[in-house]
């Protein structure tokens, strides 16, 4: 009886060697993959995670844990058609349950762990504040302050701090190269820091995942598999997330019902038109129920409908207490959405407050818009306009010359005259009203879109 319980003994850690061995296999072969061809490659990444989940499996066998057992051959079985079945959504199930099982930790007494982050009675993971705060904390949602970033000797933030409460939206608008992406990764923590802390509600966000999980990015790029339906990318992300079982479905369900795709959700993306994207790509940044929502021009590209629901979207988060943080290139949407918005310009914030307050900053200011035949420089004519009494700024936008200036319908006459004097003859002038446009270009010197 003992030499056949030494002998079946051998027998499972010869197994479960085999088992590691095999792990490691998979996980090389993805590496050279991936060396290979850099491109991001959902198949080799699903491989490598094949891998690691077979050598949990094989050193949880090795350690004695009766779980290893079955796990063990659910491994061997799933590599086996993981091998013989060129079907990607196979591949990706194979993938998200194995995903599952390396969460089973390496030593068989730590599966079960408690995890003191998360509130198991909701979708959101959260750090309970009153805990780690004394008495609460009642400040803003996010606090960033001092950030600071040089890419070598351009330094594309310089000293950028704002504050956002919840259930408020925060423009941060800028031209391009301006900094705005930059600061937001920063927010977000997936670009490091070179100065400056960010904070959620009382917390730094260095403190680590539990706090970064209160944060909902959804990137300017679409960050979706092609080959998958859009309940199954979802699904992929909310695992990302730490979601499981009823968890996972409910806030897949909830997302779809608030992008408006629940009717095409087993669709898969590559047929999607390009809103529908940008709807799902929204959904898989709010899937976990963040309290902070980070949103980098999210409607870029996208027809009126799809504009329409993103922003329906947006206020609904914002009706429900979440802070949002929103880029645009659109000056209307900041109009619409923001209640507060800041400018950045050249790695600083330069102005920040509501539109009526930004508006009100330029005092008694008037622009002059002033067309051109085609073919006249308006650089010089900026430059004519400059000099004169009472002009603040001029500039070129939309193919001719703005001035801003006190008193404009005044200063028109000797503006109209030192033009004539420089041969470059006006076609048109018109007074404008000043708006959020005009503060921007008056900040600036260019506009949204440039």
């Amino acid at each position: 009886m003992t030499k056949s319980r030494f002998s079946l003994a051998w027998l499972v850690r010869l197994v479960a060697w085999a088992e590691i061995v095999g792990g490691a296999v998979l996980v090389a072969q993805s590496a050279v993959f991936l060396a290979v061809d850099p491109s991001p490659r959902p198949e080799a990444v699903l491989r490598a995670t094949l891998g690691v989940a077979t050598v949990l499996a094989g050193e949880a066998l090795r350690r004695g844990a009766v779980w290893g057992l079955w796990r063990s051959a659910l491994c061997q079985a799933l590599q086996v058609l993981w091998m013989a079945s060129p079907h990607v959504l196979w591949r990706f199930a194979c993938g998200l349950y194995l995903t599952r099982s390396s969460t089973f930790a390496s030593a068989s007494q730590s599966w079960s762990r408690p995890r003191p982050w998360r509130n198991e009675s909701t979708t959101m993971i959260l750090v309970p504040t009153t805990q780690l705060v004394p008495g609460g904390y009642a400040g803003p949602m996010l606090v960033a302050s001092g950030l600071r970033k040089a890419f070598g000797e351009r330094v594309a933030v310089d000293g950028v701090g704002l504050r956002i409460d919840s259930g408020e939206v925060y423009g941060l608008l800028g031209p391009n190269g301006a900094g705005k992406t930059t600061t937001i990764s920063m927010i977000a923590g997936v670009l490091e820091r070179d100065a400056g802390s960010v904070t959620i509600d009382g917390v730094d966000i260095d403190a680590g995942p539990p706090t970064r999980a209160r944060i909902g990015l959804v990137p300017q790029q679409i960050t979706l598999y092609d080959d998958l339906t859009g309940r199954e990318n979802l699904a992929f992300w909310g695992r990302m997330y730490g979601l499981r079982r009823r968890e996972l479905r409910s806030a897949v369900e909830a997302a779809l019902d608030a992008v408006g795709l629940a009717e095409r959700a087993d669709d898969r993306v590559g047929a999607y038109s390009g809103g529908m994207q940008r709807r799902l790509n929204l959904a898989a940044g709010i899937l976990h129920d963040p309290s902070l929502v980070i949103l980098d021009e999210p409607s870029v590209g996208v027809d009126p409908q799809s504009r329409s629901a993103i922003f329906e979207l947006v206020e609904g988060l914002r009706d429900g207490g979440k802070a949002i943080l929103y880029t645009t290139h659109y000056m209307e949407e900041a109009e619409r959405l923001c209640d507060r918005i800041g400018i950045i310009d050249a790695g600083r914030l330069v102005a920040e407050g509501t539109r009526r307050e930004l508006v009100a900053s330029l005092g008694e200011e008037v622009r002059i818009d002033v067309g051109f035949e085609p073919g006249v420089r308006l650089e010089r004519a900026a430059g004519v306009a400059t000099g004169l009494p009472g002009v603040r700024a001029a500039c070129v936008s939309g193919g001719c010359l703005q001035v801003f200036a006190d008193d404009g319908p005044r200063r028109m006459p000797a503006l109209l005259t030192a033009l004539l004097d420089a041969k470059l003859a006006p076609s048109s002038v018109a007074l404008v009203e000043p708006n959020l446009e005009d503060v921007f270009l008056r900040l600036t010197g260019r506009a949204l879109r440039d």
